[in-house]
């Protein structure tokens, strides 16, 4: 890039003689900023700007040259909305390396290319069904088709981009016996990911390609493949992009040229949501970095529209929404829902929009169960272990004394919820939640609540610092500060001790509430503080303090019930309380307008979009060697007890007294890779495999050794007393071992440590509840 070069250049005329030769230096690293595989594209896009703004004599970049710019590819260059937005976020980066021009900060640029967007549908690939893929899989000759068929097995079966394909190698597939495992180290992202084939009729696939290919001395997978034969050539990208094409052919699908290569990651969506699975475990199968993004990948398949047809709202009558003197807001309108067909009874739902509906998303509802200031619940027949939660537009503060309407409040409420309850549900926490159920509800185990507010607070703040007044604001709390509230609105919901509430012997659900229940709760709402601090930590936002609320369900356990968004903590991003963006912000405005709301909703919205991008980490391996072969279902129960806890695993053979050199090569090679290492090693006897590594590599090494009963004091000793500077660790249990591993990596890996934490609270629970029966 010579006007980089050239820009430097002026900058270190100017410049001390160290900071020009500081430049100087970096002069080649800032290419590095520019993704290495889109550099090109990068470059060309620059260029054709430059070499426009040098036709229009424009020597300045401003925001008013740039909207001339980008109207020009709009109507002399006939772009479409999407290549526009491409432009500009190459140029967003270009113009920052090259110029220190921020981009971001034009925001009429932004409202001009956002206009652009609107009636532009960008035309998406065909997908294929789970029977037409089943189809061709079966039915389509081997001879022709047999590496198509590896093809569609790999790219639906791991949402595989074709690139990823393309570049996977013989060393990437691993035949388990049971299962094949692959990985894919050349992604988008840069970070290695892998997924499995188990489905016995794809295994069969893929192993009777690899049976054809494995003679052929050429390291990628794919070959070119001819009368049921593999060339002594690479199969390329654009071939495999062709796959899903020469699929439709053969199925005689319409439109066959409309299955691209994108095809085959957008069927591996759509099944996976028809299946059952859920947007965010969606998002980790695809290694995608949104939920937005990660939507877009689902088609309106057969089955989603079976679903949709369920859910439509039946028979419409749109009013126009009113409109307030001096607040721009909508006014509720009322909602007529229809029971079952031999229900006469109807009921009324605050909510926006003055539909008439009979059905429920994909629900008939029941009789109403209870109306909260901000919610209803409502039965579902024949489902009597769950039940409808459904938010309103409404939002309040000082126990409904202010109170408002604002629009689209229910949707982000319920996407806020459902984002912090599926983290909580993945990492083992017991809770109500279980789908959601349209946009402004969600479905859930059918609670009878336990009337108290459970409060962690990690700083001081809010009501806090009004009844604690000598606290100052900001004061942190370590272990975090629990309280806990009477939910008695008419009393403004007053503090309650522990021991007032053992006294008040609650019984919900047949369960009576004492001491072992109380302090069961403490402990759990303290874990989903600390769980949930550390998920926004991801985003660099501090968790102030959060309530929540338990119920006891039709079964008699306690679980996390209710609703968690944004009217239940308070967030400072950066830890700075000036940026909150919780309801805090409207309980204190005195006077509320219409532009007071529309800040409020613009918050909400912002938490909506962090949680959207909070990707769960997968950046960390456990690779466990074995001595011997003969150690393999020792390394299995290792390995189980690793997965339990959503750790990444290896298993590899070698033998640090027999194979040296190639036991270091081993470990050289999980050096190289750009993920985070842990080290278990199992060897029995005479253990040289822990101590070998650890005295080889900086990586964190545990030795597991197999023992048994009749050597434990002999070959545990040869674990214990490592030479000097082999700093590896010994435990004598496999669970021990990946819990030791999930340790490490619970360091910088938010899912594994909360793991870590619920497991501890589950062992306390058990143990509770056992102490409490023997008592009985």
């Amino acid at each position: 890039m010579s006007d980089t070069n050239d820009t430097i250049k002026t900058e270190m005329d100017c410049s001390s003689p160290e900071l020009t030769e500081i430049t100087a230096n970096s002069v080649e690293d800032l290419n590095d900023l520019i993704p290495p595989k889109s550099r090109r594209l990068y470059d060309f896009t620059y260029r054709r700007f430059l070499k426009w703004a040098e036709q229009h004599n424009a020597s300045h970049y401003s925001e008013n040259v740039l909207l001339t710019y980008f109207n020009h590819l709009s109507n002399n260059e006939n772009l479409k909305s999407s290549t526009l937005w491409s432009n500009y976020s190459m140029l967003k980066a270009e113009l920052s390396i090259n110029h220190n021009i921020r981009l971001g900060k034009y925001t009429k640029l932004r409202a001009f290319l956002k206009r652009k967007n609107v009636g532009y549908k960008p035309k998406k690939t065909k997908i294929l069904s789970k029977q037409q893929v089943d189809n061709f899989l079966h039915n389509a000759p081997n001879e022709k088709y047999l590496a198509t068929k590896v093809v569609l097995i790999l790219g639906v079966t791991g949402g595989c981009r074709c690139d990823e394909i393309t570049s996977l190698t013989m060393a990437d597939i691993e035949d388990l016996g049971t299962l094949i495992l692959i990985k894919l180290q050349d992604t988008k992202h840069y970070k290695s990911r892998s997924f499995i084939i188990m489905e016995k009729f794809y295994l069969e696939i893929c192993r009777k390609y690899i049976s054809i290919r494995k003679d052929i001395n050429i390291s990628r997978f794919l070959l070119n493949y001819h009368d049921g034969k593999c060339a002594n050539m690479v199969m390329g990208k654009h071939k495999i992009a062709s796959a899903p094409r020469e699929i439709a052919s053969f199925l005689k699908l319409p439109n066959s040229n409309e299955y691209t290569g994108h095809c085959l990651r957008r069927t591996s969506a759509t099944l996976f949501l028809d299946n059952g699975g859920d947007i965010s475990a969606l998002q980790r199968h695809g290694s995608w970095h949104s939920t937005p993004v990660a939507e877009s990948y689902i088609e309106d398949s057969t089955e989603n529209r079976e679903q949709t047809a369920v859910q439509i709202l039946a028979p419409l009558d749109i009013n126009k929404p009113s409109t307030s003197d001096n607040l721009d807001r909508v006014v509720d309108d009322t909602i007529k829902i229809e029971g079952d067909s031999d229900d006469t009874e109807k009921r009324e739902l605050r909510i926006t929009g003055g539909i008439k509906i009979e059905n429920f998303g994909e629900y008939k509802l029941g009789p109403l169960i209870i109306e909260g200031k901000t919610k209803q619940v409502y039965e579902l027949p024949g489902s009597p272990d769950l039940c409808i939660l459904l938010n309103t537009d409404r939002i309040t503060a000082g126990d409904g004394v202010q109170a408002h309407d604002l629009a689209g409040k229910a949707a982000l409420s319920n996407k806020t919820n459902r984002k912090v309850f599926e983290i909580l549900n993945a990492v083992g926490v017991k809770t109500s939640f279980v789908k959601s159920a349209t946009d402004v509800a969600f479905v859930s185990k059918r609670c009878e609540m336990i009337p108290i507010e459970w409060v962690t607070r990690r700083l001081a703040s809010g009501s806090f610092v009004q009844r604690h007044p000598r606290v100052p604001e900001g004061y942190r709390f370590y272990p975090p500060k629990h309280e806990t509230f009477f939910k008695d609105d008419a009393n403004d919901n007053p503090q309650w001790s522990t021991e007032e509430i053992i006294a008040a012997k609650f019984k919900v659900n047949g369960l009576e509430i004492g001491p072992t229940e109380v302090d069961i709760m403490t402990r759990t709402s303290i874990l989903v503080f600390e769980v949930l601090e550390k998920v926004w930590a991801t985003r660099n936002c501090a968790l102030v303090d959060m309530k929540i609320e338990f119920g006891v369900d039709t079964t008699g356990e306690i679980l996390i019930a209710d609703v968690i968004d944004s009217d239940s903590w308070c967030l400072w991003p950066s830890g700075d309380k000036r940026l909150a963006v919780d309801k805090q912000v409207y309980r204190n405005l005195t006077t509320v307008t219409a532009s007071d709301l529309d800040t409020v909703k613009r918050n909400f919205e912002w938490v909506v979009d962090q949680l959207d991008h909070i990707i769960p980490p997968n950046d960390h391996l456990i690779v466990i060697l074995m001595e011997s072969p003969s150690d393999k279902e020792y390394c299995k129960n290792i390995e189980k007890y690793c997965q339990q806890l959503g750790l990444n695993t290896e298993l590899r053979v070698t033998s640090a007294h027999k194979g040296t050199e190639e036991t270091i090569k081993i470990v050289r090679y999980y050096e190289s890779l750009p993920v985070k290492v842990v080290f278990i090693a199992v060897a029995g006897r005479s253990n040289g495999l822990g101590p070998v590594i650890s005295g080889n590599s900086p990586m964190p090494v545990i030795n597991c050794p197999p023992l048994k009963a009749d050597n434990v004091d002999r070959d545990v000793w040869s674990s214990l007393n490592v030479p000097s500077g082999s700093e590896c660790s010994t435990v004598v249990y496999p669970e021990v071992a990946a819990m030791n591993a999930g340790n490490i990596v619970a360091l910088f890996d938010y899912i594994v440590w909360s793991k870590l934490r619920v497991k501890q609270l589950d062992n306390y629970v058990g143990l509770a509840k056992a102490d409490k029966e023997i008592r009985a």
